[in-house]
């Protein structure tokens, strides 16, 4: 094997997971402000903070919060700890976004590491799964970490139309 050695940088799905309840939670806030004071400001405005508020704190968090993963020859070395190839059971690489990929690997330890990885990267670490001789494993919680930002999005905008809905007809009752 090659001593080169691959480093990526990645997003963790447990932070992601984090900061998109956040944001969800202060969305939530803005919808329930937007319902009380829908008899004084036009709910149009309040769609726009609803969206634009949440959305510019996860992309900041995310931004802060980018790890860095170094792939040897033995092991995978995150920013404090590293991982020797053969506590690793199994792996998976899915699509999950047009950008980045999901990729899971599990250790012998039942401990889950879950990561998006840039999709340029795909190709070389099933390739790396593959000569460290660790099997590509399918899992039932692969279908919601591969789908999650769609559902997460699909809530997110129901629950939005939703109190948009009521506020916007509020307002006009109150007028």
């Amino acid at each position: 094997m090659s001593k080169k050695k691959i480093e990526i940088q990645v997003y963790d799905f447990k932070i992601i997971l984090k900061y998109s309840i956040y944001a969800a939670l202060i969305s939530l806030l803005i919808m329930l402000f937007s319902y009380i004071l829908s008899k004084y400001i036009h709910p149009l405005w309040f769609a726009i903070f609803v969206v634009g508020v949440p959305y510019s704190y996860f992309m900041n968090e995310m931004k802060k919060n980018i790890k860095t993963i170094i792939f040897t020859e033995n092991e995978i070395l995150f920013d404090t700890q590293a991982i020797n190839l053969n506590t690793i059971s199994s792996y998976r690489i899915f699509n999950a976004l047009r950008l980045y990929f999901g990729l899971r690997f599990n250790l012998n330890t039942t401990n889950k590491y879950i990561y998006y990885v840039p999709v340029e990267y795909k190709e070389s670490l099933s390739i790396y799964f593959k000569k460290n001789g660790i099997k590509e494993t399918t899992f039932s919680s692969d279908f919601l970490i591969k789908h999650y930002l769609l559902l997460y999005l699909f809530i997110y905008f129901a629950l939005l139309v939703l109190i948009y809905y009521v506020s916007f007809n509020l307002y006009y009752f109150f007028k």
